[in-house]
C-alpha cells in the first residue's frame, strides 16, 4: 500500500514540475511580454494557473496508473516497461504542443486550441509565417524542455518495481484513482474547474500564460460542439428593443454617381492590413504614403472594422454580410455556405463579369469554397499568375507588384460590366518582401517595410489605371481582411487590432468625403448591392448600409469573445470567462448597452449559423458535388 501510495505521489509531483517549467517556458518565448507583468504579476501568473496545472497533471497520473496497472496484472513483468515508455510519451508529445503554443501564441495572441489543426490539410501555407528564428527557438527550447524532463524521468523512477498482485493491491490503487480524480476535477462540487480559474488579471497575456496549454487544447476538443451553444445561452427575446435597432435596415440617402450608369468594381483586399498603418487613421507617419493621401482625397471610413479575426472570416463576411463567429468559420462547412446570400451572385444576375485573382493558394482554410459557390466566377490564383522567371515569389506565393500588374491586363481584357477582387498576399508575415526602396526600423521593421512595399505596389497599379478609358466608370474599393497586432504588441481583444482601412476611390468618385459611421466587413456586400444595383438583401440580416447615419456600430468577433464600438465608446466580452475584459465607455449606462449589445449580437449570429440549410448552388450541381 505504501509503496503504491509513494510511486504515484511522485509521478504526480513529476507531472506538476513537468507543467511549472512549461509555464516557465512560455514566459521565456515571450519574453517582450513577460516584461510588462511585473514580480507580482508574474508571481500570480503560476498561483492562479496551480489549478489547471493541478487538474493535468492528475489526467498524466490517472493514464500511467491505469496503463501500467492493466498491464502488470495481466503480465507483472512489463510494468516498468509501460511505465517508462507511457511517461516518455507524454514527456516528449507535451513538450511538443506546449513549446509550439508559446511560439504560436506570438503572432495569435491566444492559447493553441483546436483552431490550429483546422490549417494541417494545407501545410506549406500553414507554416508560411514560420521564420529561421522561430525554427531556432523551437528546436532549442524543445531539445532543452525534453532533455531536462527525461533527466528528471529516469532520476525519480529509475529503481520503480512494478506492484504486487494482490487483492488489497488493487482497492489501494482503485482508492487513489479516485483521489486523483478531485485535482482533475478541482473539487467535489457539480461544476468546480473552467478556464476562469486562471483568469486572475486585466492583463490578457498574463492570463493566457496561466493557463495549462494541454488542459485548454483538451477543453478546446472536448467542448467543440458548444461554443456556439454558449453564445446562444443568452436570452435575446428578454430585449427585443434592442434587436430592432442593431439589425433595422434603415433607408438612408445614396450617393448618385456616374448618372446611374452601370459601374465596374474593383475591390483590393489588403492582407493583414491594420488602420494602424496609415497615418490619416491614426496610425504611423510615412508608412502607407498612397492609403494616406487616397484616405484625404477620396471617400475614407474612418470607422471601419473586421468582422473577425482571420482570413477565411473576413473574406466570408466581406462576400455575404455573415459575422466571423468565434471559434468556427463558415467556410469549414460548405453545406451552411450554400444557404448564405453572395455578393458576387447578385452582380452576376446584375449582368456583372465576376472574377476573383490571388497570388497564393485558395485552398488554405477553404477559401476556394467562398467561390465555387458563384456559378460564373472566374478564380485566377498562383498557377494562371506564374509566368516568366522574373516573377518574384514568397513563402505565400508571388508577390504583390505582379499581381496587380496582372489585374491591370485582366481589367482591361474582361467584358464590361465587372465586378473583381485582388487579394494581396505580401504584407503576410513573415513580412518577406522583395528589396525595397524604404526600410524601417525597430521591432515592427519587418510589417512596416512590407506595408509599404504592398501600399507602393497599389499606388503604380492606380497610376496605370487611371490611364486607361475603363477608369471613368470603374469604382476601386480598399479594404483588408482583418489587422493584426502590428504595429506595437496589441492585446488580441482590442479594438484597434480590428480596425482597418475602408476606401473608395475610382474614376466615379469625384471628391473627398469622410465618412465617421461606424461599420464592418458585413456592412459592405449589403451596402454595395445596395447602391449599385438598388438590391435591398433582407437575408443579410446582421448588414446595414454605410450610408445609413442612423444604425452606426460596429460588432467584432476574435477567438473566444466578441466586442460592439460606437460613438460611445467600445466593450468587449469574453464568452469562456463570461465577463468583460476591455473597456472603454463614457459611462456605466453606455458600458451596460455595449455589452448587452454585442452579447445579443452574437447570440443571434450563432442561432442564423445553425439555423442555415443547404441549398445546392447551380455550379456545385453542375460539379456533381
Amino acid at each position: 500500500m505504501r509503496r503504491s501510495l509513494y510511486i504515484w505521489l511522485k509521478v504526480f509531483a513529476f507531472w506538476l514540475l513537468f507543467f511549472t517549467l512549461a509555464k516557465i517556458l512560455f514566459l521565456l518565448i515571450n519574453a517582450s511580454s513577460t516584461a510588462d507583468l511585473g514580480i507580482t504579476t508574474t508571481f500570480g501568473v503560476f498561483l492562479n494557473g496551480f489549478k489547471l496545472d493541478l487538474s493535468m497533471s492528475g489526467y498524466c497520473t490517472l493514464l500511467m496508473m491505469v496503463l501500467s496497472l492493466l498491464t502488470s496484472f495481466l503480465y507483472s513483468k512489463i510494468f516498468t516497461r509501460v511505465f517508462n515508455v507511457t511517461g516518455y510519451f507524454l514527456i516528449f508529445s507535451l513538450a511538443l504542443l506546449s513549446i509550439v503554443d508559446a511560439r504560436l501564441y506570438h503572432y495569435w495572441g491566444f492559447k493553441l486550441d483546436l483552431t490550429a489543426f483546422g490549417f494541417l490539410s494545407t501545410p506549406k501555407e500553414a507554416a508560411a509565417s514560420v521564420q529561421t528564428s522561430d525554427l531556432v527557438v523551437f528546436v532549442v527550447a524543445y531539445i532543452a524542455f525534453v532533455f531536462s524532463s527525461l533527466s528528471v524521468f529516469k532520476r525519480v523512477f529509475r529503481n520503480i518495481k512494478p506492484v504486487q498482485r494482490h487483492w488489497k493491491t488493487i482497492g489501494v490503487n482503485l482508492v487513489l484513482a479516485g483521489v486523483v480524480l478531485l485535482p482533475i476535477r478541482g473539487g467535489t462540487g457539480v461544476a468546480t474547474i473552467g478556464l476562469s480559474s486562471a483568469y486572475f488579471s486585466s492583463n490578457s497575456f498574463a492570463n493566457h500564460a496561466a493557463v495549462n496549454t494541454t488542459w485548454n487544447l483538451m477543453y478546446s476538443y472536448l467542448n467543440q460542439d458548444n461554443s456556439l451553444k454558449k453564445l446562444k445561452e443568452f436570452k435575446t427575446a428578454q430585449h427585443p428593443d434592442i434587436g430592432k435597432e442593431l439589425f433595422a435596415k434603415g433607408k438612408g440617402n445614396m450617393p448618385t454617381i456616374n448618372n446611374g450608369q452601370p459601374i465596374n468594381v474593383v475591390m483590393i483586399v489588403l492582407e493583414s492590413f491594420s488602420a494602424g498603418l496609415i497615418e490619416n487613421l491614426g496610425g504611423i507617419d510615412g508608412v502607407t504614403p498612397n492609403l494616406n493621401r487616397l484616405s484625404q482625397e477620396k471617400w475614407s471610413f474612418t470607422n471601419f472594422y473586421s468582422s473577425g479575426d482571420r482570413s477565411d472570416k473576413g473574406l466570408s463576411s466581406l462576400f455575404t454580410g455573415t459575422p466571423g463567429l468565434p471559434e468556427s468559420s463558415v467556410l469549414r462547412f460548405p453545406d451552411k455556405l450554400n444557404g448564405l446570400p453572395h455578393m458576387y451572385t447578385h452582380f452576376e444576375r446584375s449582368g456583372y463579369h465576376t472574377s476573383i485573382l490571388y497570388g497564393g493558394n485558395l485552398d488554405f482554410a477553404n477559401l476556394r469554397s467562398l467561390f465555387t459557390v458563384v456559378e460564373e466566377c472566374d478564380i485566377v490564383e498562383k498557377s494562371s499568375i506564374e509566368t516568366g522567371p522574373n516573377v518574384e515569389k514568397g513563402k505565400w506565393g508571388i508577390h504583390d507588384q505582379h499581381t496587380f500588374s496582372y489585374l491591370e491586363k485582366h481589367i482591361k481584357a474582361i467584358p464590361e460590366p465587372f465586378f473583381t477582387t485582388l487579394y494581396t498576399l505580401s504584407s503576410h508575415e513573415p513580412f518577406d518582401v522583395p528589396s525595397t526602396s524604404r526600410v524601417f526600423e525597430g521591432k515592427d521593421a519587418k510589417c512596416l517595410t512590407a506595408a509599404w512595399y504592398t501600399d507602393s505596389c497599389l499606388g503604380a497599379f492606380l497610376k496605370a489605371i487611371e490611364a486607361s478609358d475603363v477608369w471613368d466608370r470603374t469604382l476601386v474599393v480598399i479594404t483588408a481582411d482583418h489587422a493584426i497586432r502590428h504595429p506595437g504588441s496589441l492585446p488580441v481583444y482590442h479594438p484597434e487590432k480590428f480596425h482597418i482601412p475602408l476606401i473608395f476611390t475610382g474614376g466615379v468618385i469625384k471628391n473627398n468625403t469622410v465618412f465617421d459611421i461606424f461599420g464592418s466587413h458585413t456592412d459592405l456586400p449589403y451596402t454595395l448591392q445596395k447602391w449599385l444595383l438598388k438590391v435591398d438583401d433582407a437575408e443579410m440580416k446582421f448588414s446595414k448600409s454605410l450610408f445609413d447615419t442612423t444604425s452606426s456600430y460596429a460588432n467584432f468577433f476574435y477567438q473566444i469573445g466578441s466586442g460592439m464600438i460606437d460613438s460611445s465608446g467600445c466593450v468587449v466580452y469574453d464568452f469562456h470567462v463570461d465577463k468583460v475584459i476591455y473597456k472603454d465607455v463614457e459611462s456605466d449606462l453606455n458600458e451596460e448597452r455595449l455589452k448587452t449589445s454585442t452579447r445579443y449580437y452574437s447570440s443571434e449570429a450563432a442561432r442564423e449559423f445553425d439555423k442555415l440549410q443547404a441549398k445546392r448552388s447551380p455550379a456545385l450541381k453542375e460539379q456533381g458535388k
